[in-house]
Formats: C-alpha cells, structure tokens, sequence
C-alpha cells in the first residue's frame, strides 16, 4: 500500500513538473516570439512625424489574446464574436437616394455630451473661432452592416475618440430594400463618391476621414485612385485588414486544410446566403445563372457566377485583376494609414506593399503587427469581454490625433501631385 502512494505521489509530481515546463516554455515562447511592437513602413515625412509626434499605440509592443493568438483564430473569433452590449447601437439614420435610383443608409452615432462634437448650426455660432471637429466615415466588410460586432466597437471607439461616427451600409444590407437590380464590390465605388459629396454637403464645418475594413477598405481605395479630387475632401484615410493583392489573396484561401475547408467554405455559405436572399430583386438581370451562383463552394467560384459578371467582369480573375491595389499604392492622394497583420490569411505578410510605401512619394503608412488575423487584433484573457481591443485601441489613437491635429496632416500640393 505505502508504495502504491508512493508510486502516485511520484506521477503526480511528475505531472506538475511537466505541466510547469510546459506552461513555462509557452509563456516564454509568447513573451519572446509573439509580443512584438509593429513595424512601420513610411518613406514619407510628414506622416512619420505625425506618428511619432501624436500616435502612441503602434509605437508600442502588442499583446495578442494568449488562448488564440493564431492568425485564423483570431478571425473567427474577432469577426464573429466580437459582441458587446447593447445589441443594437442607436444609430440615427440617413438614407442617400443614388443617381442611379438606388439607395444606402447612413447609421450616424454621436458622442454623448461631447464639447468636440458640435452640430455645425451651434459652430456658425461662434464666430471667429477656428474649431473643426470631425466625422468618420466607416466602411464595413463583406456583406456587413452597422451593427455587426466589429462595426459597432469601431463605431464606439471612433466615438470615445470625440469624432461623429458614420457607418455606411451598402445596398440591400442593413434592412434598407433594393431600388435597382445592383450590390456592390470590393473594386466599385461609384456610391461610395456620392456618399462623400453627402457627408461634405452635410458636415460642411467639420473635417472628414474614412476607415475602410477588410472589403470597405478596397473600396477605399479604389476610390481615392479613380477620384482624387474628391478624396481630398478627406484629410485622411486608414485601411483596416484589407486585401491588397486579390489575386494572392484569394489563392491563399484556397491552400491548405483549414484555409480551403474551413475558412473559406464558412465565408462561401454566407455569400450564398446572401445572394439567395437578393435573388427575387436581381433575377430580372441576364449576366448570371442562379442555380450555377447558389451551387458555389469557394469564393472563387461566387465571384466567378455573381460578383464578376454583375460589373460587367468575364470570370473571376479579371475582377480580381482589377480590384488589385497593389501597384497602385502611388496613386494615394491624402494620408493613408494602413493597418495589416502578418498572420492574415486573406493576405499574409509577403503579399503586403512593403516596397510602395517606402518608395519616394507614397503617402502611406503601413503598420504590420505579427500577430492580429483578419480584423481580428484581440487581446487580453478574456476579450470577447471588452470593447476595446487592440484595433479599437489604435482607432482611437489615430481619430483622436487627427480630430486634435489634422492640420499636421494636410498635405501641399507638390505632395498630393498623382
């Protein structure tokens, strides 16, 4: 019997001592390897001392979610779990009747009580003084609306930060009903220029900035690249998780196990979704075979029978030809901030445009953290507990400094020369 205890006592001691080594090297392996600082790619100037003068966040060392730090985790869980409360953010909305008979919402939120924050009656009010609050316009991802969980922490961020937050939701998304047989796409941007020409009209007093994530980010993009007079009615931008190189991109979900099955067939079920949903008001158009659409299994092939041929694209790779924006990066005519993790897998670290934004003239900063998945960026023990996050964090450093120095980052017009 005493060596039976014996006996137990030594393997549970030997458990501790390995469960103990094991813990000690994943906290060692976490501290070292995965608790980095971003890096910075910024040939321009005038941004580099922006950020050294007012950002603070991603001069700092970031600490992913310790239980799911992994690239893929950190998507499916910031993306979809991000919930906070109350469920549904009270919004006041707009609705922008486009020119060509469509329609999009506006969900407007406001800090509460802010002195920043002033309608532009009370500022034509006070006469002589030179305050230029601002508004945010922020562009959701695939198939989003205002009121899902990242929008609304964003949202709530953007507010904390003393700016006017304006989430867009695009047509047929966020219960406004479609007018014309039209969506939209990652490289479309034709709404979201009337959009800007609305908010200008509205806000004339106020500065503007746009966040673009993920697929609100391209069209960003593609925006300020197809018009930049009008993109420089923005004093700044900041593109969050987006795809840069489609092409890359896209073939990075199609490799491997979790990227393909996983990943890639979760995203494909909602696209599916969502097209069964318009079918009764897109069905009217001759460019696609519903059945073929609803059959998709990859991204690939929904945007090979529905997003491609809707814009006027023969297949999917010359929409994603068009809807590159790297090797156009050049063509940015304000400040850009860019926020990108390493671990995305809609576009790991090789593909991102290093090179373009330390070329001679670019006006973007392109912040790389190791670790933060796609529109993922969590931290902490516990995060789906917290509204702030990591992205939540630097949107708040970044709206704050511009809405307080925006002057900083106004460009001359040798810089913004395209």
């Amino acid at each position: 019997m005493a060596e039976w205890n014996i006996s137990n006592a030594v393997s549970f001691s030997m458990a501790i001592l390995i469960s103990t080594i094991a813990l000690a090297g994943f906290v060692t392996y976490y501290f070292v390897f995965v608790c980095k600082k971003p890096k910075i790619y910024c040939n321009n100037a005038q941004l580099k001392m922006f950020i050294e003068k007012h950002l603070k966040v991603v001069t700092e060392k970031y600490y992913p979610a310790p239980l799911y730090f992994e690239g893929r985790l950190q998507t499916f869980i910031g993306v979809l779990q991000r919930e906070i409360k109350p469920k549904l953010l009270p919004y006041s909305r707009d609705i922008v009747h486009l020119q060509d008979g469509g329609q999009l919402a506006l969900d407007v939120l406001e800090p509460s009580n802010h002195e920043n924050c002033k309608s532009d009656e009370s500022l034509m009010a006070c006469n002589g003084q030179s305050e230029k609050p601002l508004v945010v316009l922020l562009l959701p991802g695939l198939t989003s609306s205002s009121q899902e969980c990242y929008m609304k922490t964003v949202s709530l961020a953007i507010t904390q930060a003393g700016a006017i937050a304006v989430a867009l939701n695009n047509r047929g998304i966020g219960g406004v009903d479609i007018k014309t047989p039209r969506l939209f796409s990652a490289s479309n941007c034709e709404d979201l220029a009337e959009v800007v020409d609305y908010l200008h009209k509205k806000f004339p007093l106020h500065r503007i900035m746009a966040i673009g994530i993920s697929m609100g980010g391209m069209q960003l993009c593609h925006f300020m690249i197809k018009y930049p007079e009008k993109a420089k009615r923005l004093v700044a931008a900041m593109l969050v998780s987006i795809i840069w190189d489609t092409i890359d991109g896209l073939k990075n979900l199609e490799s491997g196990f979790l990227n393909k099955f996983i990943l890639n067939r979760a995203i494909t079920g909602n696209l599916v979704h969502y097209a069964r949903m318009f079918r009764k008001d897109l069905d009217s158009r001759d460019c696609w075979d519903f059945d073929k659409i609803l059959q998709s299994k990859t991204i690939c092939q929904f945007d090979d029978t529905f997003t491609g041929p809707q814009f006027g694209f023969p297949n999917a790779e010359a929409y994603y030809m068009y809807s590159r924006v790297s090797g156009r990066v050049d063509k940015f005519p304000i400040p850009v901030f860019g926020l990108s993790a390493a671990d995305d897998p809609f576009q790991p670290g090789k593909y991102l445009p290093v090179e373009e934004a330390l070329a001679n003239g670019s006006n973007l900063a392109l912040i790389v953290s190791e670790y933060g998945g796609h529109v993922g960026f969590l931290e902490g023990f516990l995060p789906l507990t917290k509204r702030i996050n990591y992205l939540e964090r630097i949107v708040i450093d970044i709206v704050q400094a511009i809405r307080i120095h925006g002057e900083d980052l106004v460009l001359t017009d040798k810089e913004i020369e395209i």
